[in-house]
């Protein structure tokens, strides 16, 4: 039995279709195209009272944080660029008390990488750490609802790649076996060959993706001082999200000492998946209001600054 007549999977489809639409025009290699393309396809799918652009989260003393894609309430806030809407080129400033949730694009994810280098995942993570960690003023919850965040207005952080890969530093050697039978590709790491090399694409061990994934994911979300991503779209294929106890979903938002980021082979529903978790919490989140006050005594020196409103 499925949910609204196969509702995610018609997401996933849907979203599949708008990427490879927009990726014969595009035809994108590097993450900042993918970001563009990343918050076209999500336009098409979000309500229109979410605002979608490239940018920075900044809180009203100055401090910043991100430079991918922000999600936020385009009715009530404006953007500090003021820049025509839609615009996914150039990169706008977004007041924090304006920010549902904060995405990391990446066009190619390696979880893994054996030159010593950090990986691009745990870079990628890191600057959703960032983003979470920015102060602003949080909404009290009305009560407990279980494995849910404390206050009403958490940022939802999203780490969202269109592959997954095992390293950059590791490329298939086939063997002539593999050019022989032209089966799988039984390595760790991603198939970087042509099609017409062998007479057919080799695919990559999904398995061993998946381990690389998911052990990455544990370290991430095992860090006591590091805020882990809500939410990880590793391609089509992979998804990781937090669950608690033995892979039970309370909620969309990791909660530190509770949640285990957990990665699921999605078998090609994962955009699917991160598009459905991405709206759940979008859906459960409060904002707060801008403190106009604070605004303008800032640029009114002779006048004295107000309270801040609790």
């Amino acid at each position: 039995m499925t949910a609204y007549r196969n509702y995610l999977l018609k997401v996933n489809e849907a979203f599949e279709s708008l990427i490879k639409e927009i990726d014969v025009i595009y035809n994108f290699d590097h993450g900042d195209e993918f970001e563009i393309v990343l918050c076209k396809a999500l336009r098409k799918i979000l309500p229109m009272k979410y605002g979608i652009v490239r940018g920075h989260v900044i809180t009203k003393e100055g401090k910043e944080a991100g430079d991918d894609i922000i999600i936020y309430d385009c009715v009530r806030f404006p953007s500090l660029r003021l820049l025509e809407n839609d615009s996914f080129g150039q990169k706008q400033f977004i007041p924090i008390e304006a920010v549902y949730a904060y995405i990391e694009a990446k066009n190619t994810l390696y979880p893994c990488d054996s030159n010593g280098k950090m990986s691009n995942f745990h870079k990628a993570c890191e600057q959703v750490h960032k983003v979470k960690s920015l102060p602003r003023e949080p909404i009290a919850s009305s009560g407990k609802r279980g494995y849910w965040p404390e206050i009403q207005n958490p940022i939802f952080g999203v780490v969202w790649s269109k592959q997954l890969a095992y390293s950059t530093s590791q490329k298939c050697k086939f063997t002539d076996r593999h050019k022989q039978k032209k089966d799988n590709c039984c390595l760790i790491s991603t198939c970087y060959c042509q099609p017409d090399e062998f007479g057919m694409k080799m695919s990559c061990c999904f398995e061993q993706l998946h381990e690389a994934l998911e052990d990455q994911c544990a370290l991430i979300g095992g860090k006591s001082d590091q805020l882990a991503p809500d939410l990880i779209v590793a391609g089509s294929d992979y998804v990781a999200f937090p669950c608690v106890h033995d892979k039970e979903v309370h909620s969309p938002f990791f909660i530190p000492s509770h949640s285990l980021l957990t990665s699921v082979h999605g078998d090609r529903k994962a955009f699917g998946i991160g598009v459905t978790n991405l709206l759940w919490a979008l859906d459960s989140i409060t904002l707060g209001s801008i403190d106009w006050g604070y605004v303008l005594s800032k640029e009114l020196p002779d006048v004295n600054q107000p309270p801040s409103r609790k």
